[in-house]
């Protein structure tokens, strides 16, 4: 399986690997060791991959690998912090035996959202019309 790696280059930003355990890992984030800040992230493995089909994507089955939180999962399964102690309290936290975070899922399906009977009335109350004076 393709583990993540220890160092990587993405959105003009270096990562590098500090600390790795089977359920977590702790990146240091910098541009050119300046800007620095700290990501703990929940280490993942997916076993599907996007791949674009008549001109749809779609996801494909592959090989298991490990993969990095996406943006939308930033907050459930990522971290930034500014300081490398609050990173590694993070990080302790996700190890700790007695603290198991729920097992979040990969691909989400979105569902669009149903409109209830309220948001179906109009918005605003119905004239009423007034006899002449």
């Amino acid at each position: 399986m393709r583990g993540l790696p220890e160092k990587f280059t993405k959105y003009g930003q270096q990562f590098e690997q500090l600390c790795r355990t089977s359920d977590a890992a702790i990146y240091l984030r910098h541009i050119n060791g300046r800007q620095k800040s700290y990501e703990v992230v929940v280490v993942r493995v997916a076993d599907k991959k996007p791949e674009k089909v008549n001109g749809a994507i779609q996801f494909v089955t592959c090989e298991p690998y490990e993969c990095y939180p996406s943006s939308e999962k930033w907050g459930t399964c990522g971290w930034t912090y500014s300081s490398e102690e609050a990173a590694r309290a993070k990080f302790d936290l996700l190890n700790n035996p007695a603290f198991r975070l729920p097992a979040p899922p990969l691909y989400p399906i979105k569902v669009p959202v149903q409109r209830t009977a309220l948001q179906r009335t109009a918005p605003f109350a119905p004239r009423v019309s007034r006899p002449p004076t």
